[in-house]
């Protein structure tokens, strides 16, 4: 099911030279997902964990998606560092050696789900006030619904793995499959999303 986020990657690269560039950031959150996904898999396949590099894509694809947000007109100029700042510190924070490094950190996830959420639902009431337009081929409701539907469920499950790390097999069995369920829900809103990315302007105003 994670799987899919190749669909969309796939789509965005045939894309690429003609999409309007503001949509820039979520393509490369798209591609390096994809990345991450393959890179989870190899390791998977050979008996070692992919906690690491999930930890590194994290932080990148938080980074990637502020800027999406400054993209938008959500998080102005002023604030998009702050936040920048507050998020990788976070991360070095708790990730603090390469040994720390292997292991699951809820603190910067939390953190970046909730940061999430807020511009996710800011955007879309903004879309919702001022797009004329029919909500369901606009690409930036679609991302910013997946995302919305990505992070909280993540900060639910995240915030009870805090506080009961003990679980068992088969609960946390049932939240692994739920999870993939509503991946492969979200990857198919994003597919959608770039389908609807409109081309990029012939010209530039100033």
């Amino acid at each position: 099911m994670s799987f899919s986020v190749c669909i969309a990657a796939v789509i965005a690269a045939v894309r690429i030279r003609n999409l309007d560039p503001v949509y820039l950031p979520f393509i490369l959150c798209i591609w390096i997902g994809t990345i991450n996904e393959l890179i989870s898999f190899v390791l998977a396949q050979n008996g070692y964990a992919n906690i690491a590099n999930n930890n590194i894509y994290i932080l990148i694809e938080g980074i990637l998606l502020l800027w999406q947000f400054k993209r938008w007109k959500i998080i102005n100029s002023r604030v998009f560092p702050t936040l920048v700042l507050l998020l990788a510190g976070t991360w070095f924070y708790e990730i603090h050696n390469l040994h720390a490094l292997q292991n699951l950190h809820y603190c910067y996830r939390l953190l970046y789900a909730a940061i999430m959420v807020i511009c996710c639902i800011n955007f879309n009431n903004k879309l919702i006030i001022s797009h004329a337009n029919a909500l369901v081929t606009n690409p930036g409701f679609l991302i910013s619904t997946g995302y919305i539907l990505y992070f909280i469920p993540k900060i639910v499950a995240d915030t009870y793995w805090l506080y009961n790390a003990n679980s068992s097999i088969e609960f946390l069995t049932a939240v692994f499959w739920v999870m993939a369920t509503t991946n492969l829900l979200i990857n198919l809103l994003f597919i959608t999303a770039i389908i609807w990315i409109p081309r990029k302007p012939d010209y530039i105003t100033f």
